[in-house]
């Protein structure tokens, strides 16, 4: 076990002990947007998050959106028809606009849905993420299903 370095008698700290810098110590990596987007990737992108409580879903077909800022994303979180909780970017993959939305695209919201349909171009998506109706697509025989989030 380690002990506790004792404070000086008098003086300062940096007189007892010389390996202590005197210099001023830079904040660049404190205030750099590429150290920032660097942490984003490394601690946020790649760790849980809580956005919300499973009390936020009572019933299937709930469901409610979250920003998360840090990682510069949204996600809409839902309790399915078969009442598993499932959470996805909140995106449409034709363009990428944003998929679940009121008013204004930044505000979180939350409600109930059979399905959500992109208010652009129209594709919709079941609850469990599959893409059930494409507009402007050849074939809609080829379910495919956005990108969870992790």
């Amino acid at each position: 076990m380690s002990r506790p370095i004792a404070k000086p008698a008098e003086g300062s700290w940096t007189a007892h002990y010389p390996e202590i810098s005197r210099e001023p110590m830079s904040y660049e990596d404190s205030i750099d947007p590429a150290v920032h987007e660097l942490e984003r990737e490394a601690i946020f992108k790649r760790s849980w998050l809580n956005v919300g409580r499973v009390e936020q879903l009572p019933r299937k077909g709930s469901y409610f959106t979250k920003e998360i800022a840090i990682a510069n994303t949204s996600v809409v979180i839902v309790r399915d028809l078969e009442g598993e909780v499932r959470a996805f970017y909140n995106i449409c993959r034709h363009r990428g606009n944003k998929l679940v939305w009121t008013d204004f695209p930044k505000e979180e919201s939350n409600g109930n849905a059979r399905a959500f349909t992109c208010k652009y171009h129209g594709w919709k998506y079941n609850l469990d993420g599959a893409c059930t109706l494409c507009s402007r697509r050849k074939s809609s025989s080829t379910s495919t299903r956005p990108t969870t989030a992790s």
